[in-house]
């Protein structure tokens, strides 16, 4: 697929730094009342402004593009809008806006490939008022991937339908963190209902015990599933299901709904939206947003020739043992970005490479020539709801001059906009490496990105190669609903909603599938024994909520509780599983700025529970893990060039976080250990 503009915005019209219908927005001021110098976002990273200010330059640009801006392309909302909608907007509508909410008009389930910030969320608000103004009793379903990002379009939505549209729309968050009241109150009244696929497989058996839910779902016209690209994998193999799954409880209630599905630029947005979802979808990829002129910079971390050993005997591992750290590049770049009144958003892999991030920058503007102090702030999903808003807010507000994050970031919640990203190492994929990219400017401001090369084989072919990330190849989007066991857990899951019978194929499986999978549950006690699928249909029969047996994203269902005996936190619960350790005792660990101590780890009370305090070092410790794949079953083959052979099939993969390492924060070097943690393996 052609990659659409590659700026990544998701702007409203009415907010993109251009003169449009509703006129014209005046440029984001800084907390101390100026405005920032958009059209020298550039020049921060020339050759002769590094050589004089940065300290230790040593060319370490290695290849900069220029991406020019385009204007917007717009069409009048009376041309795809009712009089009476069209009339309560104040600016026209983006070209891709218009297409989406066509093919919407036409019955047409649709996807939305656009790049950040380029409206995707005014086209289902547009679609929710347009049905409500047909019918005020009509519903929709959101669901987005993050709780954060739920809240987030909680507050547009409202400020979209409610207070710009003037709609008696009601719209409620419907998750974890909703108290029993809440609950009630959104179930027999909301039109619009806000969650994420992990809620709706808890939620969807509970269809049949609550009248709320019954008018809910009758009434169901939209479901839209936001940010879909981030649904592949196990992830997406199980939110696949889900959706089937609703899907046949809406056809229970006659209900046949419209899908939108808004994603980053993908390769195969339309097979995409297919494997998640069964249904066949129109695909929206010609972007109509504006974008100012960006620059993107590669930075190749230097190497300390000095150091390096001529009797090594792994020259490659000297030769990267020599280099410095992609770390502290890469917040030598943010503090100095930041020194130059460049708000900066920094991404790091880990959670806890963004704490150290913080402190990082804090020291490299103090090292700087043009020395300082800048406001850091660190940013990921373990710190509490309030922490993570707070520093939300102050991205909104300009009052912070960069902030350290994990990819939590990448996805649409508003920041406001910033000037400049720094990317600590390559995400992985151009599809994550364009949406980073996106999170600086809007509208027409301009803007500027820097990746700093880590030490992976990916990230020195980039930087050798630099034309590979800007050529018009995106890579797709996978899922499979061909996992055997998953679909096991999720048949028992949909049993427990509403009795098994031959008509739920279309939506289970397939009738083979469903009635093999269906006679092993059947022989295993869970389904009952003497039911027929063709004749009354098949009961569920085992223990209560099937659903809790599907582990979304791989986790194990342990949840510790944080707490400090000797201070405060403000930690969300830690989920151990395979992309989060456990975290043994004795580990140091930084949250939200303050220097924390695991003392003990609880795990067998009805709350297990890691208790820590407060202390202060200069030290943090680094879980290390070993792989292990065992029960490899090829079920395909092929050759490739130069001898090579690509298998595809299944296999059990063992993880055991089996020990950690004692690191300094200012410099990264090893200062203890390994010690063991203790911890049991996880298999996936």
């Amino acid at each position: 697929m052609t990659r659409p503009d590659r700026s990544d915005h998701d702007t409203d019209p009415s907010t993109t730094g251009q003169t449009t219908a509703a006129g014209s927005r005046e440029p984001r001021r800084r907390a101390d009342g100026g405005v920032p110098d958009r059209s020298g976002t550039r020049r921060v990273l020339s050759e002769s402004v590094l050589r004089d200010s940065l300290p230790d330059y040593r060319g370490q640009v290695c290849h900069s593009q220029h991406l020019p801006g385009q204007p917007a392309s717009t069409v009048p909302a009376g041309e795809v809008l009712s009089d009476d909608l069209a009339g309560r907007l104040e600016t026209e509508l983006f070209s891709h806006q218009a297409a989406a909410l066509d093919s919407l008009a036409g019955g047409e389930n649709t996807i939305v490939t656009t790049s950040t910030s380029s409206g995707k969320t005014w086209i289902y608000a547009l679609q929710i008022a347009r049905n409500y103004l047909a019918d005020p009793d009509s519903t929709a379903l959101c669901l987005y991937p993050m709780k954060a990002l739920t809240r987030d379009q909680e507050n547009e939505l409202n400020t979209k339908l409610r207070q710009d549209w003037g709609l008696d729309v009601t719209v409620g968050v419907y998750d974890g963190d909703t108290d029993a009241e809440q609950k009630r109150r959104i179930r027999e009244t909301a039109n619009v209902v806000l969650t994420n696929p992990a809620g709706l497989n808890v939620y969807l058996p509970r269809h049949n015990k609550d009248s709320g839910w019954h008018r809910f779902y009758h009434n169901l016209d939209l479901v839209v599933v936001d940010e879909g690209h981030e649904y592949s994998g196990v992830a997406g193999t199980h939110v696949a299901w889900i959706l089937r799954r609703l899907r046949r409880i809406l056809a229970h209630y006659d209900a046949a709904p419209q899908f939108v599905l808004t994603t980053a630029t993908i390769g195969n947005p339309a097979h995409h939206a297919a494997q998640l979802t069964g249904a066949e979808f129109t695909v929206v990829d010609e972007d109509g947003s504006p974008r100012g002129d960006r620059d993107v910079v590669l930075w190749e971390p230097p190497v300390d020739r000095s150091a390096l050993d001529e009797a090594a005997e792994d020259p490659l591992a000297d030769f990267e043992q020599a280099r410095r750290s992609t770390g502290s590049e890469a917040a030598s770049v943010t503090a100095h970005l930041a020194l130059h009144d460049t708000q900066t958003l920094q991404f790091c892999r880990a959670r806890q490479g963004t704490e150290i991030a913080a402190r990082q920058v804090v020291a490299a503007a103090q090292d700087h020539p043009e020395g300082g102090y800048v406001d850091v702030e660190p940013y990921h999903a373990g710190l509490g709801k309030q922490t993570r808003r707070a520093v939300e807010n102050q991205l909104k507000g300009a009052s912070v001059d960069a902030v350290a994050s994990t990819n939590a970031l990448e996805l649409g919640i508003d920041i406001g906009s910033v000037d400049a990203t720094v990317a600590a190492s390559y995400p992985g994929t151009k599809q994550s490496f364009w949406q980073q990219v996106g999170r600086a400017g809007r509208g027409t401001s301009d803007a500027l990105s820097v990746l700093v090369g880590g030490q992976d084989a990916m990230d020195a072919y980039i930087l050798d190669n630099p034309d590979y990330l800007f050529d018009d190849e995106v890579e797709d989007a996978v899922v499979s609903v061909d996992n055997d066991r998953v679909y096991a857990d999720h048949l028992l899951a949909a049993a427990a909603e509403r009795p098994l019978s031959a008509h739920d194929a279309p939506y289970l499986g397939g009738e083979q599938r469903l009635r093999e999978t269906a006679e092993m549950w059947q022989d295993a006690g869970l389904l009952e024994s003497v039911a027929d699928l063709d004749a009354g249909g098949v009961t569920y029969t085992g223990d209560a909520r099937p659903q809790a047996r599907i582990s979304m994203y791989g986790t194990g269902g342990t949840e510790f509780r944080v707490v400090c005996r000797n201070g405060e936190i403000d930690h969300d619960p830690r989920r151990r599983g395979a992309r989060v350790p456990r975290l043994p005792q004795g580990a140091l660990f930084l949250h939200a700025g303050q220097q924390y101590e695991v003392v003990e780890v609880d795990e067998t009370g009805r709350r297990p529970t890691i208790a820590v305090r407060r202390t202060q070092t200069d030290e943090y410790t680094q879980t290390q893990s070993t792989k292990r794949i065992t029960d490899l079953a090829v079920e395909a083959h092929r050759s490739l060039a130069g001898d090579y052979d690509l298998y595809f099939g299944t296999g059990t993969v063992r993880i055991t976080y089996d020990a950690y390492l004692v690191r300094e924060i200012s410099t990264g070097e090893i200062s203890g250990g390994p010690y063991p943690t203790g911890a049991p393996p996880l298999d996936l």
